[in-house]
């Protein structure tokens, strides 16, 4: 028989083979990128629920010290759940959950943004260089970081987790004025100034490291000046006891109407709702712009903004974070404007 030629074959099997032909060099190259994507989607959707633990969690911040240990973290909950409303895009019965949270996630961050900030003081003023530094207790370089903190250009700053023993090693003289208290502790704190220290004292605040003092500026310029350094919200006692301390510096800072400046790792962040409960009863501000991540420094400008310097009847600009050696912390340093009275 003659064989027939492919253009003899009847439509339907010429449709066929055609399509068999294609088809089959697809399959082998498919399935090993369907199990890759099968993982990934996998891995975005653990993520994901890791993250909206989180979210949910932080709604309770207001009473639970879970939710206010989780609530620091909601923005970047938010971030963790991207990668899951890109994967899962086409799929309504998750994204439309997934955008949800993700709004919810924002609120926390949204509030801060919109709270009062400081305005810059008009001239005259006179311009003050302040800064704060948590040293850290168990910090292994702790002579590199008191050299480097030596260094830094600031009249007045506040440190926290120092012990008297570190006054040695401080080696800068532009600080001729300092009280170190005379404890050893992860919460005691120090004051270094440039200017004369009229008095200072270290306030009983439920084991906090709190220290009060008023500065002389000249020209008949008063600056009242809080070091401190609160509970870290660990568990549900050591928050309580933060949140009460928040309270005891509320009643402190409202005995004047002297310029004030609050210099401290506070173990909280702009995020809580126990924040906008100290801010609102104080008065205190934040300087204007993002208050730059303080902890951990292993998240770099990633991490949380814990460490605070908050002023209330002086303006205060350039907010910046530096470096400290061993430490866990980022270190603080700003311009606090006085106006020619002492004032804003």
């Amino acid at each position: 028989m003659t064989p027939l030629d492919a253009t003899e074959l009847p439509p339907v099997i010429r449709t066929t083979t055609l399509a068999t032909e294609h088809l089959a060099p697809c399959t082998p190259q498919n399935s090993g990128d369907s199990i890759t994507s099968g993982l990934l989607a996998w891995a975005t959707l653990i993520l994901a629920a890791v993250c909206i633990v989180v979210v949910l969690a932080g709604a309770a911040a207001p009473w639970l010290w879970l939710g206010d240990l989780a609530v620091h973290w909601s923005g970047h909950a938010a971030i963790g759940l991207l990668p899951a409303l890109v994967v899962w895009r086409r799929r309504p019965r998750y994204v439309v959950p997934l955008v949800l949270v993700l709004m919810a996630a924002f609120i926390p961050g949204m509030r801060s943004m919109m709270e009062p900030r400081l305005t810059v003081v008009a001239a005259p003023a006179r311009p003050i260089t302040v800064a704060f530094a948590n040293v850290y207790d168990f910090n292994r370089d702790r002579s590199q970081a008191l050299h480097a903190i030596s260094g830094i250009d600031a009249e007045v700053i506040g440190l926290a987790e120092v012990s008297i023993q570190d006054r040695a090693r401080i080696t800068s003289t532009r600080w001729p004025f300092q009280h170190w208290e005379d404890r050893d502790g992860t919460l005691s704190v120090a004051l270094l100034s440039a200017h004369p220290i009229l008095s200072a004292t270290l306030l009983d605040a439920d084991g906090a490291g709190v220290l009060e003092a008023t500065l002389d500026l000249g020209q008949e310029r008063r600056l009242r000046i809080i070091v401190a350094h609160l509970f870290s919200p660990k568990n549900g006692s050591s928050t309580r006891g933060r949140n009460e301390q928040l309270r005891f510096m509320t009643k402190v800072t409202a005995t004047d109407s002297l310029p004030l400046l609050l210099l401290g790792d506070l173990n909280l962040s702009p995020a809580s709702p126990h924040w906008r409960a100290f801010v609102s009863d104080t008065g205190f501000k934040r300087a204007p712009g993002t208050s730059p991540a303080t902890w951990p420094t292993s998240f770099g400008p990633g991490g949380i903004a814990i460490d605070h310097l908050l002023a209330r009847n002086l303006g205060l600009t350039d907010v910046e974070p530096f470096p400290i050696p061993g430490s866990d912390h980022r270190g603080l340093r700003a311009i606090a404007w006085l106006g020619a009275s002492g004032g804003d």
